[in-house]
């Protein structure tokens, strides 16, 4: 009888270690994301606590009620593919890694990368300027004359939800007032964005002036809408920086 107990007691012992290894050994194992839904190659979601360089935790938009997604971030941190910190509650878009669903390649702060960024823009000496100036007064003092128009000015554009997008100074694109000898070279206009494959896509609106309306009333479908297609390099809360072919461009946030 007593032989019976102590072997009862051990094979109890052994199964009891037994589900607590297949136990350890589970939480070891990052578990699979559920199936993903996708928008230009992206997955939208709210950011959840636990946040860090190394994992990126989700509630997808497309299903508020479902499960934190989590997915390992190390390597797009260190190719400084986290674009911008999140905090809980942010909607972010995160481009997933083909083979491997629990891995990002690149995590994008949408609500971060939201509001108006501009740079400072000087005007250009026009071409005949100095010919004009001393036509007008063969004494003067050309150089003062022309810094003194030197003036820069912000220009940019401002990402609003749902996909909307303004241009900032448009003002002053193209302006080429007859009576300064300087002029703010043109600019792009935008009218809406968004993020695709991990790159933001600038359009211009779907319809534009006919340029063979003398009166510019009548509109016409714009058949190449979408303009600049840009990478994200670096986004700060008042940073941000831009690469369209090769070439970064950095903007300040405006007030």
């Amino acid at each position: 009888m007593r032989n019976s107990a102590i072997f009862l007691i051990l094979l109890s012992l052994l199964t009891l270690f037994a589900c607590g290894k297949r136990e350890h050994k589970h939480t070891k194992e990052q578990p699979r994301n559920a199936k993903i839904e996708l928008k230009d190659g992206m997955l939208y979601g709210l950011a959840c606590e636990g946040c860090n360089d190394t994992f990126v935790v989700i509630i997808p938009t497309y299903d508020l009620e479902a499960r934190p997604m989590t997915f390992n971030v190390m390597s797009a941190f260190k190719r400084h593919k986290v674009i911008g910190k999140l905090e809980p509650g942010d909607w972010c878009a995160i481009l997933p890694n083909k083979k491997d669903s629990t891995i990002a390649d690149m995590v994008i702060n949408m609500d971060l990368v939201k509001g108006k960024w501009v740079h400072l823009v000087m005007p250009e000496e026009k071409e005949n300027a100095r010919a004009m100036i001393l036509h007008e007064n063969p004494d003067a003092n050309v150089d003062s004359i022309i810094n003194s128009y030197m003036i820069p000015v912000e220009r940019g554009f401002e990402l609003k939800r749902q996909g909307r997008a303004a241009t900032v100074g448009t003002n002053f694109l193209g302006n080429n007032d007859q009576e300064k000898p300087v002029t703010y070279p043109s600019g792009s206009s935008y009218a809406s964005w968004k993020v695709a494959y991990g790159q933001i896509i600038f359009s211009e609106a779907d319809s534009i002036i006919d340029p063979k309306d003398p009166d510019m009333v009548r509109k016409i479908p714009n058949k190449n809408c979408e303009r600049d297609t840009c990478d994200l390099a670096m986004l700060l809360k008042d940073s941000l920086q831009i690469s369209y072919k090769g070439k970064i461009s950095s903007y300040y946030r405006a007030k």
